[in-house]
């Protein structure tokens, strides 16, 4: 629905960008058949067009940034095969964005240090926007917008979730390139670096990589939900998180 503008303020409006016309380039603003302007204020986006030369007249429309997209952006847009997991993807001032959601699961990983190891790890969120991404675990075993948020098991994740990539690049972020960006992540070599406060045992609070190498040693079946961190403060939700990322970034 295109946003509307009350009788008065159409008028004022008319008045306004016809007496600025008229008194900076009267010629000008005879030969302008159409235009657009933006309100920062307000948000709005306004479309003017000429009705008439003499005297000099317009009519205009509010128009939502929707419509203006689509009439300045004539190529198409296929989005192209999404990949499974995809649960989310969009476009932001900051970007190209997308959400990929990896179930619990077992994953081998390599601990430079320690060698490669198979661990059950939980539900986990996979969030890019462009070159930049976040990771997080997410309670339950079925996927939920509003699950809570945990600070990720596993070493080289900030505390702001953010993925530390090392000399690597990871791809723009978009549904058909998280879960090679998910592959690399997770099969690249991890290090001790980033390694405390990932988990709630007071054994393994200073070490993550400690309780995952328990965790391989035991044949541990799933991964001890209730020694996730949660975070610090809010969002703690997932679409709540991926608002507050993109708003953010």
């Amino acid at each position: 629905m295109e946003p509307a503008l009350s009788t008065n303020d159409l008028q004022a409006v008319e008045a306004a960008l016809i007496r600025d016309f008229l008194a900076t380039c009267p010629e000008e603003a005879k030969r302008i058949d159409a235009a657009i302007y933006i309100s920062e204020a307000t948000g709005h986006y306004l479309y003017q067009r000429r009705t008439s030369t003499e005297p000099l007249t317009y009519r205009y429309k509010c128009i939502s940034p929707d419509t203006l997209r689509i009439a300045f952006d004539n190529t198409s847009i296929d989005s192209g095969w999404i990949s499974p997991g995809v649960v989310r993807c969009g476009t932001s001032i900051g970007g190209r964005w997308a959400v990929l959601v990896i179930p619990p699961a077992h994953h081998t990983i390599d601990l430079s240090y320690a060698g490669k190891i198979t661990i059950p790890l939980p539900a986990l969120a996979l969030i890019g926007l462009e070159r930049t991404y976040w990771i997080c675990a997410i309670a339950g075993e079925v996927f939920d917008p509003s699950a809570l948020c945990y600070h990720a098991p596993l070493p080289n994740v900030y505390d702001s979730l953010k993925i530390c990539w090392g000399s690597n690049t990871p791809a723009i972020a978009s549904p058909q390139t998280l879960p090679q960006a998910w592959n690399d992540f997770i099969t690249s070599p991890f290090s001790n670096h980033l390694i405390h406060g990932k988990s709630t045992s007071k054994k393994y609070q200073f070490d993550i990589c400690k309780q995952l190498i328990a965790l391989h040693q035991n044949r541990t079946k799933r991964y001890p939900s209730k020694t996730l961190v949660p975070l610090d403060q809010d969002p703690t939700t997932l679409d709540r998180l991926i608002t507050h990322l993109l708003a953010h970034e």
